[in-house]
């Protein structure tokens, strides 16, 4: 095959040379040649990302329904079932389900359904706490900063904080006695910091035997966190510390 050598002279005097096929494409052409590949590339990876994005809406949208849907079933048979531990157990156990309702509801409803604003499902929480108490005897504050979690990490999370709230209302406050309920969540570092902290009677450490407590720890467990309860004189402190997602940090 022939080639043909050719040579250019710089302003500067400096002569360089180069071989080259004929019929060969300028180096300008590949250039544009490559630049569109780059184009149409990212394009097939977007399109396809748009395609993920909406299927995992979709589950969202039905995984929220069908929660509902049990939730639902749940509340419906503790109507019917007499007072006593049972139906408390049944009304409990509808409630965390209604909590994880509540995620994959907001999961729904934002672009990006591979994460959450934890601070979104506080306000929720809040919401829903505030409509199972008598507000003139138990209040209830929440302060969350705005902190982004991965769906993975964001179901038992809600759990978590669901189980600390409901357990302290359950327990704290018996009879007629009135009192405050905080419940906070800050960012430090790469790690959450969660307080739920009551002013009620005071139990410490909740027995290890109760369904709450063997719930707790084993979502902490998940979300390879620790937990550490302390007396808050008067009631009851629960600081829990987890580590965020790398890929969020």
């Amino acid at each position: 095959m022939n080639y043909i050598r050719m040579v250019s002279r710089h302003a500067t005097g400096v002569v360089k040379e180069r071989v080259v096929r004929p019929g060969a494409p300028s180096r300008e052409r590949l250039s544009g040649r490559t630049l569109r590949q780059a184009d149409e590339r990212i394009a097939a990876l977007e399109a396809e990302l748009r395609r993920k994005t909406e299927m995992l809406r979709e589950v969202d949208h039905r995984v929220k329904n069908n929660l509902q849907v049990i939730s639902s079933l749940m509340l419906l048979k503790t109507r019917r079932t007499p007072e006593g531990e049972t139906r408390d157990a049944l009304q409990a156990m509808a409630e965390r389900v209604g909590a994880l309702a509540a995620v994959h509801r907001l999961l729904y409803s934002v672009d990006e359904s591979v994460r959450l604003n934890i601070q979104d499902f506080a306000s929720e929480l809040l919401g829903d706490l505030l409509a199972g108490v008598d507000t003139s005897r138990i209040s209830v504050a929440v302060d969350f900063e705005a902190i982004t979690v991965s769906a993975t990490m964001a179901a038992p999370l809600a759990l978590l904080v669901h189980e600390l709230a409901t357990n302290a209302i359950r327990h704290a406050f018996p009879g007629d006695r009135a009192g405050r309920l905080w419940i906070a969540g800050i960012r430090r570092g790469d790690t959450l910091h969660i307080r739920v902290e009551d002013d009620g009677v005071g139990q410490g450490t909740p027995r290890t035997g109760g369904f709450g407590r063997s719930l707790i720890d084993m979502v902490v467990r998940q979300l390879r966190g620790t937990i550490a309860w302390s007396d808050a004189q008067p009631g009851t402190r629960a600081e829990v510390v987890v580590p965020l997602d790398e890929a969020i940090r």
